[in-house]
């Protein structure tokens, strides 16, 4: 009944009526109740239903090439098929059909009735339709793996890029497509097709969503993350102007240049967010063509920039926390500052190479690492963003993990071995868990945009969040840091002060013994 639907479809004149065509709903429903060990094969589609285990060569999923049909999938013949060319394909893990009694597939060359279904995105079904259905033992459904295969047939559709193309099903429960338990779809040059993986079984397509207006405005994590960055950008201000005041105030109880060292990891981070947000704002305010994702001069140099400044960011909070840790490990005798100015000369040497590295890549045609998100950012392509980015991040990530596991060990040897505890050594070991702390929500936070070019529509929002509430916590952690530095400078002082009180008083003490003395000696001799 269905063949004979969908080739009843493929006619020109066809008119899809309400009285006349099948809902999604109930085109999965008959593919779901299929028992039979049957396979229907026609120009417009095909349907199957099949006993998986019938044989020691399983089968695993099906095929189908426009205007010639299709056929099964065998554990046998999977690498034949995947290195020919179709329209679409579907091919479960093995794992997946353990306790599987019967595997329905239906594929779809032309869905005329898929395309009229609506979407809150605009997303146009540029794809065949691949309904997929499995029948367990006892009713107990098992984790599935299926990996789903689409060529574009709408050419139409102009394909401004591929970040433009979502795997999606239909959801039932809401009439829309929706795209979470699917992977962001990878385009296979070599069959020109696009390729993902879904968790679970339902009616997939391949979903073009057309490129976002200028004129719509930013994202409300796009506002947010703006928001968040701007607040940390203040409140390292805040603490400039404080001190200043302060200075001013309060000569005599003021902070040494060299006591305000660790804030240097918050100010480069003030940068990386100043920049960032000068990124956004000229991509979102230029005009560019709808259909232009290679981003434009402006835009690719605040990119660089953005990009050493955030290299230089993790290299210098990398480097002070060690400092530091150094410090609080090595209090007798206290390690050289020249040191720390060696790691941050380092740190400038290492981000100025790693972003000349990226204009060098980004300059060869063949290479091409960068281009326009959505219209909104000038930022790495989704297979360059893990050489250039994750992988550095988490290189750091990794050493200060290695700092904080360092300290928390030293933490439990001094409270088993020491009976008192001293204020400056209690504030030491503040600032540098600030300093890890710091270092780890950046690295988190910036870990997470990878993630979001791969991940489906919630999960992505999710990521988005945790990106925007990192870069928030960088005024926290710059307000915190100052008080402590501020406390223990103020602790130094309380000793420094009357030390030197005494002193004054010993010296004139001894002045006016001096005086008393030379007094009486004078008198004897005119005696």
């Amino acid at each position: 009944m269905l063949t004979i639907y969908y080739a009843s479809i493929a006619r020109s004149n066809f008119s899809l009526t309400s009285n006349r065509s099948l809902s999604p709903e109930e085109i999965d429903a008959k593919v779901k109740c299929l028992k039979d060990n049957i396979a229907i094969n026609a120009s417009t589609s095909f349907i199957m239903s099949a006993l998986p285990h019938q044989s020691n060569d399983i089968v695993v999923g099906a095929w189908f090439n426009m205007g010639v049909g299709g056929n099964y999938i065998k554990d046998s013949n999977v690498n034949e098929i995947l290195n020919t060319t179709f329209s679409a394909a579907a091919i479960f893990g093995a794992s997946s059909l353990i306790n599987v009694t019967y595997l329905n597939l239906l594929l779809i060359d032309d869905p005329k009735d898929y395309r009229q279904l609506n979407d809150s995105r605009n997303g146009t079904v540029i794809s065949s339709v691949i309904v997929a259905r499995l029948s367990y033992k006892n009713n107990e459904s098992e984790q599935i793996n299926m990996s789903l295969y689409f060529k574009k047939n709408n050419h139409s559709v102009e394909n401004t890029s591929n970040n433009n193309f979502v795997c999606v099903y239909y959801d039932t429960n809401t009439s829309s497509w929706n795209e979470t338990g699917c992977t962001k779809p990878y385009y296979n040059k070599t069959f020109d097709r696009y390729e993902c993986s879904c968790n679970h079984s339902s009616s997939f397509a391949l979903l073009w969503l057309p490129p976002r207006s200028r004129d719509s405005g930013f994202l409300a994590e796009d506002i947010a993350s703006l928001v968040f960055q701007s607040i940390s950008i203040v409140c390292f201000l805040a603490l400039i102007i404080f001190d200043i005041v302060t200075r001013v105030k309060y000569p005599n109880v003021k902070l040494k240049p060299i006591d305000l060292l660790p804030l240097v990891s918050n100010a480069s981070t003030v940068l990386l967010f100043i920049f960032y947000i000068a990124l956004a704002l000229t991509v979102h305010t230029i005009t560019q063509p709808s259909k232009e994702d290679k981003c434009f001069t402006s835009a690719t140099i605040l990119m660089f920039i953005v990009y050493f400044f955030l290299m230089l960011m993790f290299c210098t909070k990398t480097s002070i926390g060690y400092f530091n840790y150094i410090q609080f490990v090595r209090l007798f005798p206290p390690p050289s500052f020249k040191n720390l100015y060696i790691l941050l000369i380092g740190s400038l040497i290492f981000s100025i190479i790693a972003v000349l590295f990226v204009i060098g890549f980004n300059s060869n045609p063949s290479f091409h690492i960068i281009y326009l998100h959505a219209n909104l950012i000038c930022w790495f392509k989704r297979s360059a963003i893990h050489y250039f980015l994750t992988i550095p991040v988490c290189i750091f990530l990794l050493f200060n993990l290695i700092i904080l596991v360092l300290i928390v060990k030293r933490m439990a040897y001094h409270v088993r071995n020491t009976t008192t505890r001293h204020p400056s050594y209690s504030r030491m070991k503040k600032c540098v868990l600030i300093l890890i702390h710091s270092s780890l929500s950046q690295g988190i936070g910036w870990l997470t945009g990878p993630l979001i070019l791969v991940s489906g529509n919630t999960a992505g929002h999710i990521l988005s969040w945790i990106f925007i509430i990192c870069n928030g916590l960088e005024g926290l952690w710059a307000i915190l840091l100052y008080i402590i530095i501020r406390k223990k400078c103020k602790d130094e002082q309380k000793h420094v002060i009357p030390a030197k009180e005494l002193s004054k008083r010993k010296h004139l003490s001894i002045k006016k013994h001096k005086i008393i003395k030379d007094e009486n000696n004078q008198t004897k001799l005119e005696a």
